[in-house]
């Protein structure tokens, strides 16, 4: 065979077919590799949106609707005393969070007894506005008291560190 540079023609074959055979395993490693890597890339985000469930979701809402009622709450009981402008007023902010029942939801009257924990009504004006609100609804005063009550309590452990 004729030489080049040093080196057979038959050495420059060799050479490049062991060099394309293992091109080619390389390559096959390096897919393998990709899709390997990109499995484990894309399951981090599905773990994560698998924890984003549902349930999950819905509990983040009711959470967050909890806690806007009880914000509005005490605002609106440390500006004014006016039941049927606080009724319009939690009315329109239940609509901005897509609720239509807030009456019917526990969470609604555990975030006004929680608001009125933090409005600074004394716990006569309390009473009487828990009173008010429930109209005669034995289970509204009930969950309004304790959401009263829970806030009262976690107040005083917060006063007291």
């Amino acid at each position: 065979m004729k030489q080049m540079n040093g080196m057979s023609l038959a050495t420059i074959l060799v050479t490049a077919a062991a060099l394309a055979l293992g091109g080619c395993s390389i390559s096959t490693s390096i897919g393998g590799l990709l899709e390997g890597s990109s499995q484990s890339v894309s399951s981090p985000f599905e773990s994560s949106s698998a924890s984003s469930s549902p349930q999950q979701q819905k509990e983040d809402e009711q959470k967050a609707w909890q806690r806007d009622a009880r914000d509005y709450t005490a605002a609106q009981l440390k500006r004014s005393d006016n039941l049927d402008t606080y009724r319009s007023g939690i009315a329109k902010l239940a609509r901005k969070h897509g609720i239509t029942d807030w009456e019917a939801r526990a969470t609604t009257w555990l975030g006004i007894g929680e608001g009125m924990a933090a409005s600074g009504l004394s716990s006569t004006q309390v009473q009487a506005t828990i009173e008010m609100l429930a109209a005669g609804n034995a289970d509204h005063a009930s969950v309004m008291q304790r959401g009263y009550n829970s806030a009262q309590v976690a107040a005083g452990t917060a006063a007291a560190k």
